[in-house]
């Protein structure tokens, strides 16, 4: 009968007109089946989105999206759409979420194969089969300041783009820093970077980048660059995260003020470091440092350091406060300062 009728329908213009009506109504009927049940016994009807800093990120048609505490949580139930599932060990599950409940277990389930993991173990759970809209982190920071007594004024402008799918993560990025102060020459300093990373399991990640960079109180023009390499994350908690990795770039340079140029091959060696408090208000302390000892240029070393803390203001709204160094013992004008450091204050937003 089923049979009978869909085969109707799909030689009917009717039929058609009919089932292009219903499907938004049942997609969004289906994308609101979720259920999430606390602790104390409530139960929340709704739409998984993610789980990442200890928080589950739960949309419901009546109050918004819900950060709720992933320790809070007595059972997810989520069963119309696959999501990836990481473990603190770095092993990757796919499927969709149910818990157990005799044991309270995590239960991922792809066709007929069921696997029950503890809820404690969980770092992160992303989507994998939403729109593009819907996959895609967005945030962007905003800053301006301006001394009258110095003549100062600074402005920092910065962005991260980042799209998960089921073994890969696109991340785009950007940061600039404006200066103007009285009686001197404006300094801007400009950092565009495209990462493509693969999943390996075990903690471990394999990535491609480039980049693209202007500092003129280092004296670079320009300098475009391509490299990758592998890491690890030897700590990835839900409140903390600890990555070593290491590789390779080449990259051509460009001095101000100068027509010339060169390449160079360099090698890297880059850390990175994670914490966050997710009790109201969220807090996230971020700090990246790269060192590129140079395999062409014997005895150059270039440095990137970054510390970011970001202060949760109220959903989805964050205060900023950015430390950066940017070292070159052998910048490419010979006349320009060897380091390049600061401080950005700023209002952000994330999606």
């Amino acid at each position: 009968m089923n049979h009978i009728l869909r085969r109707g329908i799909s030689t009917s213009f009717w039929g058609w007109l009919i089932l292009a009506a219903l499907l938004p109504a049942r997609l969004a009927l289906a994308e609101k089946t979720d259920r999430v049940i606390l602790e104390n016994g409530d139960r929340i009807t709704g739409e998984v989105k993610r789980l990442e800093y200890g928080k589950l990120s739960f949309k419901t048609d009546d109050m918004g999206t819900l950060s709720i505490e992933w320790d809070k949580i007595r059972s997810v139930t989520a069963l119309v759409k696959n999501f990836r599932v990481e473990l603190e060990d770095g092993l990757l599950f796919f499927g969709t979420l149910d818990t157990d409940s005799a044991t309270s277990k995590l239960l991922v389930i792809l066709d007929t194969l069921i696997v029950p993991l503890n809820r404690s173990e969980v770092v992160r759970i992303s989507p994998i089969e939403d729109t593009f809209w819907e996959r895609i982190d967005i945030s962007l920071d905003l800053g301006f300041s301006f001394t009258k007594a110095s003549g100062v004024a600074q402005l920092s402008f910065s962005g991260n783009f980042r799209y998960p799918t089921y073994w890969y993560l696109r991340e785009l990025s950007f940061n600039s820093v404006l200066t103007d102060q009285k009686d001197q020459e404006r300094t801007q300093r400009h950092v565009v970077n495209f990462r493509l990373t693969r999943f390996l399991g075990q903690r471990w990640i394999a990535s491609g980048f480039t980049e693209a960079q202007q500092n003129s109180e280092l004296g670079l023009e320009l300098r475009l660059s391509l490299g990758g390499g592998v890491g690890r994350n030897f700590i990835q908690t839900n409140d903390a995260l600890f990555q070593l990795s290491g590789g390779a770039l080449i990259n051509r340079e460009w001095a101000s003020n100068s027509t010339s140029e060169s390449y160079n091959l360099e090698s890297l060696a880059g850390l990175r470091l994670e914490k966050f408090r997710y009790d109201s208000p969220q807090l996230n302390l971020t700090t990246t440092l790269d060192v590129y000892p140079s395999l062409s240029d014997f005895g150059r070393v270039r440095l990137e350091f970054n510390n970011q803390l970001k202060w949760e203001i109220f959903k989805d709204f964050f205060w900023s406060l950015t430390l950066y160094d940017s070292y070159d013992n052998k910048p490419p004008d010979q006349d320009a300062a060897l380091n390049d450091w600061g401080m950005t204050v700023s209002l952000g937003w994330t999606y």
